[in-house]
């Protein structure tokens, strides 16, 4: 137990705010380095309601920093190897079956999901707010097509994101692109929050860090 304690906080360290653009590496102009004084990305009444929601419940950040650094994780690892899968027309997709390719997705959905699923979980009450917010961050900001989006799809589906990554997405070209969709709404949500909210953030971390204390002398 005081091994996983000090596991967690060792992560928690890696993914406070000012660390985020250094752990969601996929794209080096979205994400450049965190700026303490910088404009908001997402603006407006939604993001005012949401940062006040995530004031309440800072663990919904925690859980968007643990989904940072997971994808980021599956995004280097697809680049790295399996970047002939992201083409549809190279000769090598032909080499892999379809059902050979899915089991690949499946392996990097599992190591992905968890902490994405638990942030819509924390805030399925306020769903409302999330899809205005996604569209502002990738067809406003990116300008991604409605019709192209994975995560538009997802949100439009009403299905949780396990149930719906399980029977949409069956290529590295989709996860590839799903990916780098989560990162970067995740990635805008982080450089909306509020001073108190990041605050509040903070302090949830330091309450981890002093129960992480009590556990070590508990067992010195």
């Amino acid at each position: 137990m005081k091994k996983r304690t000090f596991f967690l906080f060792s992560i928690l360290l890696l993914i406070t705010p000012e660390n985020n653009a250094k752990n969601a590496t996929h794209n080096t102009t979205a994400h450049a380095t965190h700026k303490k004084h910088h404009e908001p990305k997402l603006t407006g009444s939604n993001m005012k309601n949401l940062d006040m929601i995530f004031h309440t419940f800072p663990m919904s950040l925690l859980k968007i920093n643990f989904a940072q650094r997971d994808i980021a994780k599956v995004l280097k690892s697809i680049e790295q190897n399996h970047t002939e899968l992201r083409n549809a027309d190279a000769p090598a997709k032909q080499a892999i079956t379809a059902s050979a390719e899915l089991e690949i997705v499946t392996k990097y959905l599992e190591t992905m999901l968890k902490p994405v699923k638990e942030f819509f979980d924390i805030i399925t009450a306020y769903s409302s707010l999330i899809e205005p917010l996604v569209k502002e961050s990738l067809l406003e900001h990116r300008s991604i097509k409605t019709e192209d989006s994975i995560l538009i799809s997802f949100l439009n589906s009403k299905k949780d994101i396990i149930t719906f990554c399980a029977q949409d997405i069956t290529t590295i070209d989709k996860l590839s692109i799903l990916c780098r969709e989560i990162l970067d709404f995740f990635h805008d949500l982080n450089e909306s929050v509020s001073e108190q909210t990041q605050t509040a953030y903070k302090s949830l971390l330091e309450h981890i860090k002093n129960n992480q204390k009590k556990h070590t002398n508990a067992g010195a």
